[in-house]
């Protein structure tokens, strides 16, 4: 390519978008820009020239789409497809498969599994930041939020680069559990039209998300069946970085006929048939093991992973395993393991490489989100290197990767939203007010009633106003975003709303079902009132979507889902341009400010335990202490 074509290069990216009954792949070339006119090559040696730079020329051959005003002009190639050759053993299986949804279509998989690096994309990996339960208008999906929107003054340059750095660890996560399925993916989405091939696919009855990642190597684990909070916070963010660091792609079976007992055991957050992670949420990986592979796998022992952690390498007599087995629990924050930091580092900077993506010249690529400049990079560079920096956004990213829902539950989700949310709703004007009560009373934390959330309430309204117009100003909140497990919580919101001198109104969901607890083990008692596992998760992350609507949040730090919480507001994710959370272990009021079990200061110590805990009078829903 000349030098008068690099200026449309710089500009330009590919995706495929449909594939034509001779089995031709057709890439629109998209150009950049304020107008968003159409551009093409005029050569299909320019357009392999361009490919090769991206490694994709060894892969499929492509034709050209042609946008103009007179329609589609295609040119095709011949024996395009190139069928990926998956090992008889592994269609034999039986394969430990991935969730087959309705929904998941072949566009899913082209975003999920091709389009993964930031500058690959016309959207800048949107699709893949999309499928969190960040809010639309969200900063952590809207990266021009962060620099050229008219709200950016609402973040310092360091703040920006924090979040930047997030966005890119998040990426980094979801790369490493989806790169050895690209070339598969590429291989069967331009073999649409080959009968054959198709037909051996469906013979096996592989899934559309199902691929069998013959260069990927695996790390295994169980889900732990705490508290949703605690699970995925805790429990599984260790097994994730030691995949990160051995560059292995992190598994979470459950319910499943092989493989040790925690693996085999169903988990009790879940009531679908699969009784997994899957039954609300996306897979971990398209990548699929089989059941053999799993039978087979060696249990690295809790020695071998503490050396694991302390030296940043795992045994070398596992370096031949396509498989190994790790144990996870939510007993403890495990310490980050040796060299995290640089593996993070290492798949970030490949996402910028030339042969990485569809752009030779980053610093003149025309998207001032996700292009970031060298120097920026290098400073996000220099953060995420530095060990003095005690950051947990690797452990919040591991958040939101593990609770994106799966395609039906977006649907449900979105729904819900809907229905809840009023039409005159502000975010910039709403408190949230998520109440941890019942089983959470009994030991583990102090709980405070109702009115006295009504109290917190009306002090945050009216500090803010204080703050922004003087003593003498109106409150500017207006709405109050209630969530909780229990159901005499959620009811007593009435006694307020008959109230016309109640400066709020409330944002609630009807549907919850309020099962009165947080713990796994008593979701059972549910079925008594046809309410399922999987009923419960959704009202849980109804909840905590809710609580991303809000500008100030008051919440109880003693609790995991609650934390949570905090992690998803302070990364950029909620509706409003920002979040003011405050923990009520730090509440300037000493009647509201709680205390949790494990509390050490002299004020907690000094508490009657039988005065402030064991309470929890609205344990389980209504209905089921009843029968």
């Amino acid at each position: 390519m000349d030098k008068a074509d690099k200026p449309m290069r710089d500009k330009t990216h590919c995706r495929i978008l449909s594939y034509s009954r001779k089995n031709v792949v057709y890439i629109t070339l998209l150009l950049l820009g304020a107008s968003m006119s159409s551009t093409i090559f005029n050569s299909g040696t320019a357009l392999n020239d361009y490919l090769q730079a991206a490694n994709y020329e060894s892969v499929l051959k492509f034709s050209i789409m042609s946008n103009t005003e007179h329609g589609d002009n295609h040119n095709s190639v011949d024996d395009v497809c190139q069928p990926f050759n998956n090992s008889d053993k592994w269609l034999a299986g039986p394969r430990l498969g991935n969730m087959k949804e309705e929904l998941m279509t072949d566009e899913f998989v082209q975003d999920m599994v091709l389009h993964v690096s930031p500058i690959n994309t016309q959207d800048g990996s949107r699709a893949v930041l999309k499928q969190t339960i960040c809010m639309e208008n969200s900063r952590f999906i809207n990266w021009e939020n962060n620099l050229s929107s008219p709200d950016a003054n609402d973040l310092g340059e360091d703040e920006k680069l924090l979040q930047l750095m997030f966005r890119l660890i998040f990426l980094a996560i979801h790369e490493n559990q989806h790169q050895f399925a690209r070339e598969e993916a590429m291989s069967r989405l331009s073999c649409k039209g080959d009968q054959s091939f198709q037909s051996k696919l469906e013979a096996a009855q592989v899934g559309k998300f199902d691929f069998e990642c013959p260069n990927a190597k695996f790390i295994v684990s169980n889900v732990p069946s705490h508290g949703l909070g605690a699970s995925i916070r805790i429990g599984l963010a260790d097994p994730l970085f030691l995949g990160l660091l051995s560059n292995r792609v992190h598994l979470t079976p459950s319910s499943v006929s092989v493989g040790n007992a925690q693996i085999r055991k169903q988990w009790p957050l879940a009531s679908c048939s699969r009784h997994d992670l899957q039954c609300f949420f996306l897979p971990m990986s398209p990548c699929v093991i089989t059941e053999d592979e799993l039978a087979q796998a060696p249990m690295v022992t809790p020695e071998e992973l503490k050396k694991f952690r302390e030296s940043g390498r795992l045994d070398e007599k596992y370096d031949n395993e396509r498989v190994i087995v790790v144990g996870a629990d939510a007993g403890g924050h495990k310490p980050w393991p040796k060299g995290l930091r640089e593996a993070l580092h290492s798949i970030i900077m490949s996402m910028y490489r030339q042969d990485h993506t569809h752009v030779a010249d980053i610093a003149t690529y025309q998207r001032p989100a996700w292009a970031i400049r060298n120097d920026t990079l290098t400073k996000v560079s220099k953060i995420l290197l530095d060990s003095k920096s005690n950051l947990w956004m690797p452990n919040q990213a591991t958040t939101f990767y593990f609770l994106r829902p799966n395609l039906f539950y977006q649907s449900k989700i979105n729904e819900l939203m809907g229905k809840i949310v009023p039409s005159d709703f502000d975010p910039e004007t709403a408190i949230g007010i998520p109440v941890r009560s019942s089983d959470k009373c009994l030991k583990e934390s102090e709980c405070l009633s109702f009115d006295q959330y009504m109290q917190i309430a009306t002090r945050v309204a009216e500090k803010a106003a204080e703050t922004r117009r003087g003593s003498e100003a109106e409150m500017i909140h207006k709405h109050i975003v209630l969530t909780s497990e229990s159901l005499p919580i959620l009811q007593a919101r009435f006694n307020y709303t008959s109230n016309a001198s109640f400066p709020f109104k409330f944002v609630a969901n009807d549907a919850d079902v309020a099962q009165g607890t947080g713990a796994p083990g008593a979701f059972r008692a549910m079925s008594k009132i046809n309410i399922t596992a999987d009923d419960i998760m959704l009202s849980t992350i109804m909840a905590l979507k809710m609580q991303l609507l809000t500008e100030s949040t008051v919440g109880n730090c003693c609790s995991n889902f609650h934390k949570m919480m905090v992690e998803f507001l302070g990364n950029g994710c909620g509706a409003a341009r920002r979040n003011n959370f405050e923990c009520l272990q730090e509440n300037e009021n000493p009647e509201f400010r709680l205390c949790c079990m494990w509390s050490r200061s002299k004020e907690c110590r000094q508490k009657d335990r039988k005065q402030h805990f064991e309470k929890g009078s609205d344990v389980l829903h209504p209905d089921v202490r009843g029968k």
